[in-house]
C-alpha cells in the first residue's frame, strides 16, 4: 500500500491561479510529449523511447520549461507507463484474441483537449 497526501484547493484559495495555470502548462507537456513518442513509434519504429531519450529530446521545449522540473520529469514518466500498458494490453490482445476482462479500453496515452482540460500535478 502506499500512502498519498491529497490536497483538496478549491477555487477560493489565492494558490487556485497559480495551480490552475501549472496543471494546465503541465496537460501540454503530456500533450507535447506524447506526440514525440508517437513520432518515434510512427516513422522510427521504435517501440517505447526509453525515459532517458524522451527527456532529452523533451528537455528543449518551451512547454517542459514552463514546469518545475520535478514536476516535467513526473508528466514523462506517466506518460511512459501509459505507453507500457498500451502495449502490454496490445500483447494480450494478441495472446488471447480478444481483449482481456481485466483490461479496460485502452489507447496510446490519449490526447488532452488543447484549450481545455488539465493534468494532475506530482512532485
Amino acid at each position: 500500500m502506499q500512502l498519498v497526501e491529497r490536497h483538496v484547493i478549491k477555487r477560493t484559495d489565492p494558490r487556485w491561479k497559480e495551480i490552475d495555470q501549472a496543471a494546465f502548462a503541465a496537460k501540454n507537456m503530456y500533450n507535447a510529449a506524447n506526440y514525440l513518442m508517437r513520432q518515434a513509434f510512427i516513422f522510427q519504429g521504435e517501440r517505447i523511447l526509453g525515459f532517458n531519450a524522451l527527456y532529452h529530446q523533451a528537455k528543449h521545449l518551451p512547454v517542459y520549461q514552463e514546469l518545475p522540473r520535478k514536476v516535467a520529469q513526473q508528466v514523462l514518466k506517466i506518460l511512459q507507463q501509459n505507453w507500457k500498458a498500451f502495449y502490454a494490453v496490445k500483447k494480450d490482445m494478441l495472446f488471447y484474441g480478444r481483449l482481456p476482462r481485466t483490461a479496460a479500453k485502452s489507447s496510446s496515452g490519449g490526447v488532452r483537449a488543447r484549450e481545455a482540460g488539465w493534468n494532475s500535478l506530482l512532485a
